[in-house]
């Protein structure tokens, strides 16, 4: 049996600048390390009312596997995280998957414990639109990412027991609230958005944060540096752990989820389009919503993409057989497929909006869906900051088509609003939908 070793991380092994100027105890320097976010309440989970408790059975895992996660059971064991619960009624099975790293982590199938807690409004903010809080003019960046950071949230004593497992011959719960928990998420976001409040960047810099995931943008590179000593002193003094081998810092280009940020531009990551380019043809409805969401999650480098992707679309409906039932995929549907994945590979450089200019936004409508780019000048021409595509409704898409047209210049202002902000926007659009607006009167269409 063989037993992967990995090194260990040491403060030597740290940025210079790093070293002695920021506080150890935020470091997570052996990848098991887990924190505890001060002055927080443990969260309690609310559950619906006559609900079923589930006892899954354990899932069998691989012996190498077995080993790795029994040595993970007792580093959580010793910090507090799991703790030994023999008479909790649920039992939601884990696995052990290994990372690309080589290391195993533990994931809890909890999908029957998210069907009977109460969910409350997620607040997570859109990837997409969060981007653009990057100032156009910033060239310096850190990308800060917390360890097991919703481990570092405590979990009411009285909600522990919906979280148990079964592990060789004991039952555990978690004492923090645990990854695959549909909350989770939701309640770090929040957390963190308020620890971070009293946080004052010494040179300015922004301060991007999606979940458990930090961007610092500078303009220069001494102020990169100071701020990202700052934060890290705050996350540390905090309770937080930081990971110093995914620390990405003061560096002119960064990956920050998924895209590769630089000065006034973003392009989706090398590591991104190859996941894709790697994806097998789908033979199942759960294939074709995975790929789909992974070219979905970068459909603002694909002009058109409603487009396209329609005929995979069609595929996640009610009227397609969920597993065990395959699917072989049509001409069509495999063109789209192919097409998908060779948009992802020339996907332009998209602008960081510049507030200081003009947005001017394209629009029209095509196939019942409708498709737009927003730009800004750069240089001597434009720039697309992001395209934007979706598929009108049934009633609008049975409307004549220039009332499609107006309908589809309504839908692009929604999409492009979290860019746009209420600066200065110019909207064009076929002259078929100026005539309409300006000189028809319709039956569709009242002053009100």
């Amino acid at each position: 049996m063989k037993i992967t070793l990995f090194p260990v991380f040491t403060l030597i092994d740290l940025p210079t600048d790093l070293q002695g100027s920021v506080i150890e105890k935020v470091w997570d320097l052996t990848g098991k390390d887990v924190g505890l976010i001060k002055g927080v309440k443990p969260i309690k989970v609310q559950i619906k009312l006559n609900a079923v408790f589930p006892q899954m059975s354990q899932y069998h895992m691989t012996q190498d596997v077995l080993i790795e996660v029994t040595q993970i059971i007792a580093d959580f064991l010793r910090q507090g995280v799991l703790k030994e619960a023999p008479s909790s009624p649920c039992n939601s099975p884990i696995m052990g998957l290994r990372k690309p790293c080589g290391k195993v982590r533990i994931v809890q199938d909890l999908r029957k414990i998210n069907e009977i807690v109460v969910k409350c409004c997620p607040v997570v903010p859109n990837p997409a639109v969060i981007m653009y809080q990057v100032p156009c003019d910033a060239e310096w960046f850190t990308v800060v990412d917390l360890s097991q950071a919703f481990f570092s949230i405590s979990l009411h004593e009285d909600s522990q027991f919906l979280f148990s497992f079964k592990f060789l011959d004991k039952v555990y719960s978690w004492c923090r609230i645990p990854q695959g928990f549909s909350e989770s998420p939701s309640i770090f976001n929040q957390i963190l958005k308020k620890d971070l409040e009293p946080l004052v960047l010494p040179y300015n810099s922004t301060l991007v944060q999606y979940i458990d995931d930090l961007l610092i943008a500078s303009k220069t590179k001494d102020s990169c540096k100071y701020d990202t000593i700052a934060l890290l002193n705050h996350l540390g003094k905090n309770g937080h752990k930081v990971s110093p081998k995914k620390l990405q810092y003061c560096q002119k280009e960064v990956i920050y989820l998924g895209h590769l940020i630089e000065k006034g531009s973003r392009r989706i990551s090398k590591e991104g389009i190859t996941v894709v380019l790697q994806m097998n043809p789908p033979t199942t409805k759960r294939d074709v919503r995975m790929f789909l969401g992974m070219v979905g999650y970068c459909r603002q480098w694909i002009p058109n993409f409603s487009i396209i992707s329609k005929p995979l679309t069609k595929l996640t409906g009610k009227e397609v057989k969920d597993e065990p039932y395959t699917i072989t995929l049509t001409k069509e549907e495999l063109e789209s497929f192919l097409e998908l994945k060779e948009c992802m590979c020339r996907a332009p450089a998209l602008g960081m909006p510049d507030y200081e200019k003009p947005f001017l936004l394209f629009c029209h409508e095509r196939d019942a869906c409708s498709l737009s780019v927003l730009t800004q000048v750069h240089g001597d021409a434009n720039r697309p900051v992001a395209y934007f595509s979706a598929t009108l409704d049934p009633v609008a898409a049975a409307l004549p088509g220039c009332l499609r047209a107006v309908v589809a210049v309504g839908q692009s202002l929604s999409q492009c609003e979290g860019i746009v902000m209420g600066y200065p926007l110019t909207v064009l659009v076929p002259h078929s939908v100026e005539i309409l607006l300006t000189r028809t009167k319709t039956q569709h269409m009242t002053n009100a």
